[in-house]
């Protein structure tokens, strides 16, 4: 079951809304009027589901921060807020970075790459990057959604 969105938010309107609706963050990003919009990072938006949650997200009139990695694409972003361009989201500082100031972050981005060792390459980096998300929204108490 999903849990209530948990807000550090100021803004008594996003505050008031979470607490009166006991809603999860998906029905929210649908729910709330776009006089509440909701500050999100969406990591991992150069990729097509990324890409696809950034947009919609900005469609509804949220705060959106497209978190991609250097040097990947991110013209078809422009209607985001803000592009963020990270070297490394298993870096916490950058990973931190991310998450600063929101109000949730949806984790899209991942580690994918034809390789010889499945869990060197693949499983390993994925949990230490969803680690470092765990990590850098706990810090700012934003809402972490996979």
């Amino acid at each position: 079951a999903s849990r209530p969105l948990a807000t550090t938010d100021s803004r008594p309107e996003v505050a008031s809304a979470a607490a009166k609706r006991r809603l999860p963050m998906r029905i929210l990003l649908l729910a709330l009027p776009h006089a509440l919009a909701l500050r999100i990072a969406v990591t991992g938006a150069a990729g097509y589901l990324g890409a696809e949650v950034a947009h919609q997200a900005s469609a509804q009139g949220h705060h959106v921060r497209a978190v991609v990695k250097d040097g990947q694409r991110t013209a078809h972003l422009s209607g985001c807020s803000e592009v963020r361009t990270v070297d490394d989201l298993c870096d916490l500082v950058e990973a931190r970075g991310a998450a600063e100031g929101m109000d949730a972050v949806i984790h899209t981005a991942s580690v994918f790459r034809k390789c010889a060792d499945m869990e060197t390459e693949l499983v390993r980096p994925n949990l230490l990057l969803a680690e470092q998300m765990v990590c850098a929204c706990a810090a700012y108490g934003a809402r972490l959604v996979f």
